[in-house]
């Protein structure tokens, strides 16, 4: 070891099971999105077939869930998803999410969400 090197102590078991939980959840994430997108369109079905479509759109932190109206050229961002921990944001804006979770894609049978965009807080 020469005095350059810094020494470096082993990780805490606190933080080594946050870590092994993030990379459980980034593991899942992906498929949990693609039922979300399904529970979407399915809730759109049940009101209007054949109405809109949903995608998303990757970001860094977030996906934007874009909905697309069918039959003309209206879109518009119906949610975003956090990319760490899969929690369900309103839409600020075109390119923000709001502060505060909505639900979880973990947890989509807990609500936070219609067909036409993420639940205002109560």
């Amino acid at each position: 070891m020469s005095k350059f090197d810094i020494p470096t102590r082993p990780a805490s078991k606190v933080s080594q099971s946050r870590n092994q939980t993030k990379i459980l959840m980034n593991d899942k994430l992906p498929g949990k999105i693609d039922e979300y997108l399904a529970r979407l369109k399915q809730l759109c079905d049940a009101v209007s077939p054949d109405y809109a479509t949903y995608s998303m759109k990757r970001g860094r932190k977030y996906g934007k869930v874009i909905m697309t109206v069918i039959g003309s050229s209206g879109i518009s961002v119906h949610s975003f998803v956090d990319l760490n921990n899969g929690d369900i944001l309103k839409a600020a804006g075109w390119a923000a999410p709001a502060k505060t979770a909505r639900g979880s894609v973990f947890d989509l049978d807990a609500g936070g969400f219609d067909w036409r965009g993420a639940a205002y807080l109560k």
